[in-house]
This record gives structure tokens, C-alpha cells and sequence, in this order.
């Protein structure tokens, strides 16, 4: 995969040959054959985007130099040389104020836990793509990582401003922090951030779902019900509510919870599809093959919907059903199910 992404740069810079080089090319140490050395100073330290072309890529061109480097660190990171490489791809970034390999450098120096390096490098990456939303929840990750903490929550900020400031916002925060190995500091840091938008649900519904991932179950609770509180009837919401439920072992609560938001809104296909689940792992097969009906109403032709009825239908032994289900073709176009038809087929002798 490294070598493919090396093959795409390069397909990249060749396009721009036409353009000419945009600054002096660092001079490669002829004795090591390896380490190449910015040339300028400011070049380590600028962090000005090239001037671009119509793709919004800097003018690049594919000098034998830039060649020979983007090779080398390839190899080197396919032969186990990590911290090679990823000095390499940092120098040919600064060089080239290119977003890709400050991207490469990157990845590379977080494979190698090469945190400092992974942070430098996405910085950059970050200051010639300002407007990258994954650039900046690297940065965010990696300021958590190297215990930077209140720089990470102003980048937080950034993370929920580019995804606009709302649920999507918040989840993103939620889902870098729930991969970082500091469990406990990853909760702390998203309950700070929580604090500053402690009007808002979707920060608290964000918060209750992190909380969940990390088992801090009455954290959970405690988050979700806010979230209700703040926006009444609000259907994630509710529906996270019944997850936490589950995980707590309250299943016949979380189940009289769904069935009034059922009784209370008819309509709605996600409740309904929540509660003949939960009615199905609790082996109430003739309830969930009741709403699985009405759920068959609702969507007509839902390709899950009548999966779900067929096996059930198995299960209760509804064989003329369970065929009908199993082998009626999908709304969508699609056809039959064909795994489910070719097992019914061989169970029971269907043509």
C-alpha cells in the first residue's frame, strides 16, 4: 500500500512538471546516501501553502532529488527504518509544501509511535490544508497523546466548528477520543470540553455514548438524561437511553421504555426496529414477528426487515411464511436473498 501511495505522488508530481521547482532543492548527503537537509532555514518553519494549481495542489516539480527521497523513504519504511522515513517524508513536505506528505510523514511517525513527529507533521499538514477535517482531528489526537491537554481542547473546538457545530461536530470529538489508550484521560478531557456546551444535547448526547464505549455506565445514564432533558422526545437520544439501559442489565425496563415510545409515535420505524430486536434477544418470538410486520408496512420491501421475518417465521415454524419472506425480491432491485433462499430450499425440499 506504502509503495501504491508513493506511485500516486509521484503520478501527481509528474502532472506538475510544467511548473517548475518553487524553491531551492535541499542538497542530498552524498556519504550517508539517506538524510537530505532543508535547504533555507525557514523552510522548516514556514508554514505558507505553495502557490497552487487548479487542483488546489502546490507546483511541484518531480526533480531527481524529490524522486530519489520519495523512493528511499518508501523503502526504508517497508524495511522496517521507520524513523528514516518518516525524516524523509518530513524534509520533502517542508520542501515541497505539500499536503500529501505531510500527511505520509504523519501516518508514518504514528505507526512508529513516533508521537513528537506525528504531531509536527500534522501540524503542518494541518497549516497547508486548513480546511481538513481529518487533519485536525489528528492534530487533536496526537495533542492528547503527547499530553498537551489544553491544546487539545482548543482544538476540539476547531474539530467542532469544521463539522459545524452540531451532533456530527460533537460525535467526531467522541469517536478520536474513544481510540486513545488513556481511557481515563480521554473521559476527563471530554467532560471539560462537555462543560463549555453543557446547554447543548448533542454534547451530552455525545458524551453518554464515549462514556458507554468506556463502560463508565452511569456516566452513561447520567449524560443521556440531560440530553432528554435539554430536548424532549429527541429519538437518538432515546434510543441511546435504551442502549444504556440494556448494558446496565435493565433489559425489562429498556423494554417497557421502547414500547411507550412505540405506543407514542407509531410512525416511527426506528423505535419499532429497536424494540423487535430487543423482543427477539429476549427469545418473545411471536411479539418481534408481530412488529416485524409492521415494521414490513412501514418500509415495504426492507431487504433486513424480511430477513428477520423469515427466520422467525423459521423459528415458529411458519414454513409457508418463511418461504414468502425469504424469496420475495426487495424493492430496491436487488434480488432475492439468495443465501437465505438456497438454505430454506435445502432444509425443506422448496423448489
Amino acid at each position: 500500500m506504502k509503495s501504491l501511495y508513493v506511485l500516486t505522488l509521484m503520478t501527481f508530481f509528474i502532472a506538475g512538471c510544467a511548473h517548475g521547482p518553487i524553491a531551492e532543492r535541499p542538497v542530498t548527503d552524498s556519504k550517508s546516501g539517506v538524510t537530505t537537509t532543508p535547504s533555507p532555514s525557514t523552510a522548516a518553519t514556514d508554514t505558507t501553502p505553495a502557490a497552487a494549481d487548479e487542483s488546489g495542489l502546490p507546483k511541484v516539480a518531480l526533480t531527481g532529488d524529490l524522486l530519489n527521497d520519495l523512493l528511499l523513504a518508501d523503502i526504508a519504511a517497508r524495511r522496517g527504518h521507520l524513523g528514516i522515513s518518516v525524516k524523509l517524508y518530513e524534509e520533502m513536505a517542508q520542501y515541497s509544501r505539500d499536503p500529501r506528505l505531510a500527511e505520509q510523514a504523519t501516518r508514518v511517525a504514528i505507526y512508529a509511535n513516533l508521537t513528537e513527529s506525528a504531531l509536527a507533521s500534522a501540524q503542518l499538514w494541518l497549516a497547508l490544508e486548513p480546511g481538513n477535517a481529518e487533519a485536525k482531528q489528528v492534530v487533536t489526537a496526537l495533542m492528547v497523546r503527547s499530553g498537551q491537554p489544553d491544546l487539545a481542547l482548543a482544538q476540539m473546538e476547531k474539530v467542532l466548528a469544521s463539522e459545524g457545530g452540531g451532533s456530527n461536530g460533537f460525535m467526531a470529538v467522541a469517536g478520536l477520543l474513544s481510540r486513545e489508550k488513556d481511557k481515563k484521560l480521554a473521559l476527563d478531557l471530554m467532560q471539560r470540553f462537555v462543560a463549555k456546551h453543557k446547554e447543548s444535547a448533542d454534547a451530552m448526547l455525545a458524551l453518554s455514548h464515549l462514556a458507554m464505549r468506556l463502560e463508565e455506565l452511569e456516566l452513561a445514564g447520567k449524560s443521556v438524561d440531560e440530553a432528554l432533558r435539554l430536548r424532549p422526545h429527541w429519538a437518538p437520544a432515546a434510543l441511546q437511553h435504551t442502549r444504556v439501559l440494556v448494558e446496565q442489565g435493565k433489559t425489562p425496563q429498556a423494554l417497557s421504555y421502547l414500547k411507550s415510545r412505540v405506543d407514542a409515535h407509531p410512525e416511527m420505524a426506528d423505535y419499532r426496529l429497536f424494540y423487535a430486536r430487543l423482543l427477539a434477544d429476549g427469545e418473545r418470538l411471536p411479539e418481534a414477528y408481530e412488529q416485524f410486520q409492521v415494521l414490513d408496512k412501514l418500509q415495504p420491501g426492507n431487504e433486513d426487515t424480511m430477513f428477520a421475518l423469515g427466520f422467525i417465521a423459521l423459528q415458529l415454524d411458519h414454513l409457508d411464511e418463511a418461504e414468502r419472506y425469504l424469496t420475495r425480491p426487495p424493492l430496491n432491485g436487488t434480488p432475492p436473498l439468495p443465501r437465505a433462499t438456497t438454505i430454506s430450499m435445502r432444509r425443506f425440499g422448496w423448489r
